[in-house]
């Protein structure tokens, strides 16, 4: 197993914790109807305890922040509910770490003390005629806490050791050592990505001019810059000196030039003045990616390439981006910068559109649908066969226009069987909890398609293409005879990044002016797009994977891939003229994935008449 060196939060906590001096443990009770307190205070009296009694919690994270104490005791019959209160406690940060003991003035039911305990309570006590067994209890909840916050510093040592050991101790980013190991790690893993090697420009005129103070915090400024434009899973470290190292996972060629682009930028904007230097701070970037189908036979070799793309960057005037050729080729190094890529007849703006899709792309937040939370959690439950169909219904409803859809589709001529149904807990009963779940998802896509300013017509096109690859993928599967439960989803949301591409791009109007060059941006950008959907909608990883994959070979592919790419070939094959006989190249895909010769024309017609029957974009067969 490898270490996992990558380290989000990079400013370093003090290297060990010192000694908590020995203080009186500080006792909180929440007294209430039963007035407690006295007896509380009498019990505990003389055992050198700082007891603070309260009658209310209107703000319990407020208490818990001020009063920071070792032990909570809370009344059952305290204003506002024991139960909730304790409840409420296990919610805020420090509630979860304190030990919580329920009291009562009257006799332990079980009942009582059950549902006490799972509310959060550590312990429920009668405090009236046990006192003796109360102050033995309170000492020993107070030994467990004492053990618990000595494990923890203990932890806590362990982790800043372990830090230290990976984290450079000036710029608080990964060192070499932990990025030499992130670059071997990509490197192994055969997947395609890009070493960055950056070098900040003319740093030792700045350390000879302004002192080494200064360049120390020039340095951090670089690394503080690199940092904020750094996507999530990429990575960055310092090499040695001014040189940093960016990890680009899943970007290569113009994709990684326009994310080094965006760090060129962050650290040009670095205001130098304010750090005592006079001059302006810049870097120069060298890019190498690294292709499986061309692999470097090193991940030395990759980082050399890096190097002289960089040393490239270097002799051509600094302050730019360089990407070296591919492995084998005779010029070992090209100059490039997003605004120079010869992308279309009007390559500049071409080059800033897709520098802007990339840049909304790389915060992983642009253009996602929003999953409503009722959709989430009915999904949860549909995965549970043991589900209360009641529940499910309830919680669809919350949502009324989800719901409304909802019974709609369930209405629909492949789930009707000429009976309508009247409520959303009818539509479940009849379509089942799986195809209720992929119902919901595609509700949510379908309804995450709306008020688009532009590509509406794009969009939609899209969205009834992919509904019609559901439906091909689950009839393949069972073709195939695959008792796989998530076809339908992988043939209905492996577009979906399509919709997302369109999503961003219809913020920026100038968009329109380029339709060739936005098909050929949503065709290239998809797949990544479509897997962060998934991502965080948390859906299954073999949905991830179809929506990352499915442009590619269907040899050695994972079931998921395979289906969703025997999909498509269907629908291209449905969606011609019944004259116009299937593609060769179609047809000996599917039976590369399996399906028999002999069966393929069988289901040709099936899917094209379930689809015909539909009459549009319908819902997953059952």
């Amino acid at each position: 197993m490898s270490l996992d060196l990558r380290l989000p939060n990079w400013s370093l906590p003090p290297s060990s914790t010192p000694p908590i001096a020995e203080q009186a443990p500080r006792v909180v009770l929440f007294d209430g109807g039963s007035k407690l307190g006295p007896t509380v205070k009498k019990a505990l009296d003389g055992a050198g305890y700082d007891l603070e009694v309260l009658d209310t919690w209107s703000n319990v994270d407020e208490t818990m922040a001020t009063m920071a104490p070792d032990l909570v005791l809370v009344d059952v019959a305290v204003e506002g509910g024991g139960f909730e209160l304790c409840g409420e406690l296990r919610s805020t940060e420090l509630g979860r770490q304190l030990p919580i003991v329920m009291l009562t003035s009257g006799a332990l039911e079980e009942q009582l003390v059950a549902r006490g305990l799972l509310c959060g309570a550590d312990d429920f006590l009668c405090v009236t005629d046990r006192v003796v067994e109360f102050q033995a209890r309170v000492r020993v909840q107070l030994r467990h806490k004492r053990d618990r916050d000595r494990l923890r510093r203990l932890r806590a040592e362990r982790d800043n050791f372990r830090r230290e050991a990976v984290v450079d101790a000036l710029t608080g980013v990964p060192n070499r050592r932990a990025t030499d190991a992130r670059v071997e790690e990509a490197w192994s893993s055969g997947t395609p990505f890009s070493v960055v090697f950056v070098d900040v420009d003319d740093f030792k005129s700045v350390n000879d001019t302004y002192g080494h103070d200064v360049g120390d915090r020039v340095l951090k400024a670089v690394a503080q810059a690199l940092g904020k434009a750094l996507r999530h899973g990429d990575h960055l470290g310092r090499w040695g000196g001014e040189e940093f190292v960016l990890v680009l996972n899943g970007a290569t060629g113009p994709e990684a030039c326009s994310l080094t682009e965006k760090h060129r930028m962050a650290i040009e904007g670095i205001r130098g003045k304010e750090l005592g230097a006079r001059s302006m701070i810049t870097a120069s970037f060298g890019v190498a990616s690294f292709d499986p189908n061309a692999p470097d036979p090193s991940d030395e070799s990759l980082c050399q390439r890096a190097d002289g793309a960089l040393y490239k960057a270097k002799r051509n005037g600094k302050n730019r981006v360089v990407l070296a050729a591919p492995l084998g080729t005779r010029n070992s190094r090209v100059s490039m910068r997003v605004s120079d890529m010869d992308l279309s007849p009007r390559a500049p703006e071409c080059a800033a559109l897709e520098a802007a899709l990339l840049k909304e792309l790389a915060t992983g937040r642009a253009g996602l649908p929003l999953l409503p939370e009722a959709a989430a959690e009915a999904m949860r439950l549909a995965e549970d066969p043991r589900t209360d169909m009641g529940r499910i219904a309830r919680l669809v409803e919350r949502d009324p226009p989800l719901a409304a859809r909802f019974v709609a589709i369930a209405g629909s001529a492949l789930y009707s069987r000429g009976v309508k149904p009247t409520s959303t807990q009818v539509a479940l009963v009849r379509i089942g909890l799986a195809a209720a779940r992929d119902l919901l998802l595609q509700a949510v896509y379908e309804r995450s398609n709306q008020e688009l300013p532009l590509f509406r017509a794009e969009v939609t096109r899209s969205f009834n293409r992919s509904v019609h690859a559901g439906v091909a993928a689950r009839m393949l599967a069972r073709e195939l005879r695959l008792s796989y439960d998530y076809a339908y989803l992988c043939g209905l949301l492996h577009d979906i990044g399509e919709a997302r591409i369109y999503r961003i791009l219809a913020q920026m109007p100038r968009a329109v002016e380029f339709p060739e060059f936005v098909e050929s941006l949503v065709m290239r950008h998809h797949p990544r797009a479509g897997a962060d959907v998934a991502r965080s909608w948390h859906l299954p990883p073999e949905i991830v994977e179809a929506c990352a994959n499915h442009h590619g070979s269907h040899v050695g592919a994972p079931v998921p891939v395979k289906i969703v790419i025997g999909a498509d070939a269907l629908i291209r094959i449905c969606t011609q003229p019944l004259d116009t006989p299937p593609a060769p190249e179609d047809v000996a895909l599917l039976i590369g994935i399996g399906l028999p010769e002999e069966a393929t024309a069988s289901l040709i017609a099936k899917v094209r008449e379930t689809l015909t029957d539909a009459q549009g974009p319908q819902t997953p067969t059952q």
